[in-house]
Order: C-alpha cells, then structure tokens, then sequence
C-alpha cells in the first residue's frame, strides 16, 4: 500500500499560474421608471497547466502516483 497526501497545491502539483482573464461590464440606466435598467456581464476565467509530480496524490479516491504526467484545464466562463 502507498502512502498518498490528500492535499493538492495547485501551483506546484498541477502547474496552475495566476493569468489576467477577462472581464466585461455594460450597464444602460436611464431615468424613464416604466423601461428596466439593462446590465450585462461576461467573465473569461480560464486557465491551464500540466506537470509530473514530485509526490503521490489521492483525489476523489484515485491515486496518483510520483513521476505521473497530469495536466488540468479549469473553465469558470
């Protein structure tokens, strides 16, 4: 049996770097109480790393283990 951390840095074990996302705003507010107020958002929130890990990781009860290749794509859009 293997010994595995449940903790996972997400700098260091999947490769995952601050990234400048975007984000986009609009609003249209008027004076006229019988039209609504229009507001639109849109946020790009994506990122990605890959990496080959210097320890054994369990996460969601699978293993992995040391000098395994993962790669992660997180996609907040």
């Amino acid at each position: 049996m293997t010994s595995s951390v449940s903790t996972i840095d997400v700098e260091e074990d999947l490769a995952l770097q601050e990234e400048e996302n975007m984000i986009f705003y609009l609003a249209l507010e008027h004076g006229v109480p019988v039209l609504p107020n229009i507001r639109a958002q849109y946020f790009d929130l994506t990122t990605d790393g890959a990496n080959v890990l210097s320890r054994t990781l369990e996460f969601n009860d699978e293993v992995f283990v040391q000098s395994e290749s993962v790669s992660t794509i997180v996609d907040l859009t």
